[in-house]
């Protein structure tokens, strides 16, 4: 947008005030859980343009007695790690990237699952029970109260259960945008393997960094035996990337899922993809209304 640098610090004083994001959704099980970073998106583009037009915003957003690190976390807060690798080290590579519609803390849980019936078959038509063990953090959002996950009653519950997630997975082989509709939530096949999913907290599975803990997913079989399978960093983490192929299907469900035409979805993705060598990048943002 061209803004100055004092137009800049004036944005970030504008978004500042605006400034109240919050994990409630996640327990009420709210569809506002998924329009968070909409209002961040929008907050930072409008206060951008205030701030062009000359709107002034608070000067001291980080470290003014009421600004960010006072205000939300009681003044603890370290400027040499903050500022370590300023300008030299970016976090994008770092970011993690989702293959499967449920909260990336399940992903693992998810991948457990899905593994064990590549290697071995299991499906719930052979299971007795089955445990998923997290480390607390991950335990609180993805597994307790149990009766509250292995019985969710909106798309938002569901994608914060283990339970479900794991169901769905050794019910269907899958795990897809079609197991958190309100129609899924009904079926009785999954409802029923929920109930069979228990969830532990172990406090040696313990969080490398500011992702999600390990996941441990232990099966016992009709037939006496035990299986277990352990993923320390799900489908999507740097160090596991997706592959090119795994993001395209991705995006194809996606788009045909919201309801666009397949060749529609194809032609759009494809424009997508040739961002850098479009002679009008208008022809991305007209493809999402075709």
């Amino acid at each position: 947008m061209g803004l100055t640098r004092d137009q800049l610090v004036d944005a970030a004083g504008i978004a500042f005030h605006q400034a109240a994001g919050n994990a409630q959704a996640h327990v009420d099980g709210a569809l506002t859980k998924r329009m968070g970073p909409g209002f961040a998106s929008y907050t930072g583009v409008h206060a951008a343009r205030l701030a062009h037009k000359g709107v002034r915003g608070a000067r001291g957003v980080l470290e003014g007695v009421r600004g960010f690190y006072h205000q939300y976390h009681g003044n603890h807060y370290s400027r040499e790690l903050l500022l370590d690798g300023l300008g030299v080290r970016y976090a994008g590579p770092e970011v993690s990237f989702k293959p499967w519609p449920s909260c990336r803390g399940s992903h693992a849980a998810a991948q457990a699952a899905l593994t064990l019936f590549k290697k071995h078959g299991v499906t719930m038509a052979n299971v007795e029970s089955v445990t998923v063990y997290n480390g607390p953090d991950d335990f609180q959002l993805l597994g307790a109260p149990l009766e509250k996950k292995q019985r969710p009653t909106t798309t938002v519950q569901a994608q914060f259960s283990n339970p479900w997630v794991v169901a769905v997975a050794l019910v269907d082989k899958e795990v897809a945008l079609r197991h958190f509709t309100p129609e899924a939530l009904e079926r009785a096949d999954l409802r029923e393997a929920a109930q069979r999913v228990r969830t532990v907290a172990d406090p040696d599975l313990k969080k490398s960094g500011g992702g999600p803990s390990p996941t441990r997913v232990e099966v016992r079989l009709r037939d006496g035996r035990t299986l277990s399978e352990t993923v320390a960093y799900a489908r999507g983490e740097p160090s596991n990337p997706m592959s090119r192929d795994e993001f395209l299907q991705k995006f194809m469900d996606c788009a045909v899922t919201g309801g666009m035409p397949k060749t529609s979805a194809t032609t759009w993705m494809q424009q997508i993809l040739s961002l850098e060598t479009l002679s009008d990048a208008r022809a991305i943002t007209d493809g999402a209304s075709m």
